[in-house]
């Protein structure tokens, strides 16, 4: 689809009082963006699709300006990793990015030059080019959906009928790659004259600082963003500084809403809808209202069916809903409703029932490939995870399948279990059903270590890591079922694994020097490994000790050298 006819500048940016002072993203004015997309526009004549690579919602801001006081499309990809780049990026011809950012691409890039004049007459008429935006590819491949500009700038008018502009200071949580980030982060601030945080606040501690830099915010997040910041005391203290948080991007659990909206002076502004068919309803609390001009109704399969100006044909949805008095309920996706035994089941309801328990966190639950029944993926919150290493996993399992007994019939309930700290969902707060699958199959044999210190500048050569015990560990099986801890020789491994990875060592271990364990290690623990090799005697000298308390689990030295 090109570029089609040119609409008057009003539709996509409409005259911002004070437009020479009124700030957009520190240390820029709407004059400095708008002055700067201009330039910008003229080096992109000859042009004909932009790829628009950058989290960062003012360089996203000023693409899309230039791009549409050009005349020519973009196209986005659905993350920033090499693959994803490259396959979005076929059939553009320049790339719109911060020179910071590496390149995934071979195409030419362009970056702003703020230096451009603050002083700037506005263009009459503007371009009402096509985004090609792509979905997250949770259940599979990403799919591109193309959506004209002047569509989406339709939805900010409907969302701000709840969403009211004000002088408060935006900040996000969701990436400007994906429609809800683009919409909300980018169109709806330039439509009103918002002023932004242009950084995408990839961690709760992010949002956090971000909350304390300002004195009033709307924050722009998502279900899974806002189930960490649940659990943070720190929102108690900053309350009178959030004006207002929008989530969207995926399901928000009702437990999670009521958490919040408790402790907040103003309820949450959740928001229903697809890269598909942009923006459909929003709530505070319960039931879901469509926005302005968005239609609904249920086909003969429950499912919701939604037709609006910005949605280029009616879509059907895989939601389903029912109608109430004041709007409607959303109670599953069709494709989350499966037979087991001839029965129909809802993993969505079965989530809900295993996720209200108090030990639970989050939950996704799935039939896994080639499998008749039901397996529970859980992330347990800190009661949880005491009560594992008190009682044991087959102890927590009873716990959680009596509770599914007492809604479900027994065909329903789960008969493989996987527990962690925290589901691996994306910004979205959608789960790969690659990382699932793999999840379910894979035995975890052994933390993710990540390097914390490397120094070889004397000896002896040392490496500090850091690693969660994971909840799951292969090793806790049949060591101690009750009571689980990591085996003392599966500690002696992990320690021999990283010696010979980092250290340039003889070909055999000939003895175990000075082995001691002062302390049992448990499932969740945060802890350090200090690796130190003393070249000239051929040992490596090793301990596990607590990343908060210091306090040790395991030491000892391994003796390298030639068997004779």
């Amino acid at each position: 689809m090109s570029a089609s006819t040119n609409h008057q500048l009003m539709i996509f940016l409409p005259q911002v009082p004070d437009l020479e002072g009124r700030l957009f993203c520190a240390p820029y004015t709407y004059a400095q963006l708008i002055a700067t997309a201009q330039l910008s526009a003229s080096q992109l004549q000859g042009h004909t699709l932009a790829f628009i690579d950058s989290d960062d919602a003012l360089i996203t801001a000023w693409a899309v300006l230039a791009c549409t006081f050009s005349g020519i499309n973009m196209v986005w990809a659905a993350n920033g990793s090499d693959n994803a780049a490259q396959h979005a990026s076929r059939g553009a011809d320049i790339r719109l990015a911060d020179l910071t950012l590496n390149n995934q691409t071979t195409l030419p890039t362009l970056s702003p030059d703020w230096s451009a004049s603050k002083h700037v007459d506005l263009p009459t008429h503007c371009h009402d080019i096509t985004l090609t935006l792509h979905t997250s590819g949770s259940s599979g491949h990403p799919k591109a959906i193309t959506r004209q500009l002047s569509s989406i700038f339709a939805e900010v008018d409907a969302i701000s009928t709840e969403l009211t502009p004000t002088t408060a200071v935006q900040i996000g949580s969701v990436s400007v790659r994906h429609l809800y980030g683009l919409t909300f982060r980018v169109c709806y601030p330039l439509r009103h004259g918002m002023t932004i945080d242009q950084q995408l606040c990839r961690f709760p501690e992010d949002v956090i600082r971000a909350l304390a830099r300002y004195e009033r915010v709307q924050c722009i997040s998502s279900p899974t963003m806002l189930s960490a910041l649940s659990r943070s005391q720190v929102l108690d203290t900053l309350d009178e500084r959030i004006e207002t948080i929008t989530s969207a991007g995926g399901l928000l659990s009702d437990a999670v809403r009521e958490k919040i909206n408790a402790r907040l002076s103003s309820p949450i502004l959740d928001v229903y809808g697809s890269t598909e068919t942009g923006v459909i309803a929003w709530r505070r609390h319960t039931d879901w209202r469509a926005f302005p001009k968005v239609e609904i109704h249920l086909n003969p399969q429950q499912r919701l069916v939604v037709r609006s100006p910005w949605c280029a044909e009616t879509f059907t949805t895989a939601d389903l809903a029912y109608e109430t008095a004041h709007g409607w309920h959303l109670h599953g996706r069709a494709d989350a409703v499966i037979k087991l035994a001839d029965k129909r089941v809802s993993l969505v309801a079965l989530n809900n029932d295993i996720s209200a328990d108090s030990f639970v966190d989050d939950v996704h639950c799935f039939v896994p490939q080639g499998h008749q029944h039901i397996a529970a993926w859980v992330a347990l919150n800190t009661d949880g995870v005491q009560a594992l290493c008190e009682h044991g996993r087959n102890a927590l399992i009873t716990k959680l399948r009596q509770r599914v007994s007492q809604t479900h019939d027994r065909v329903v309930i789960p008969r493989y279990w996987r527990f962690d700290l925290t589901l691996p969902r994306d910004a979205q707060g959608k789960l790969s059903q690659k990382i699932v699958e793999h999840r379910f199959n894979q035995p975890i044999r052994a933390p993710e270590w990540y390097e914390h210190q490397h120094q070889q500048q004397q000896q002896p050569y040392e490496i500090t890591l850091h690693a969660t015990i994971p909840l799951d560990l292969f090793y806790f099986n049949g060591h101690f079922d009750r009571f689980p801890i990591v085996p003392g020789v599966v500690q002696l491994h992990w320690a021999l694994e990283h010696a010979q990875h980092y250290f340039t060592l003889p070909s055999s271990l000939l003895s175990v020097e000075n082995l001691k364990y002062q302390e049992m290690l448990r499932p969740a623990a945060e802890i350090c490994l200090s690796i130190a090799h003393d070249h000239a005697r051929d040992k490596v000298s090793f301990v596990y000790h607590d990343r908060t308390s210091q306090q040790k689990y395991a030491s000892g030295r391994l003796v390298f050298g030639i068997r004779t």
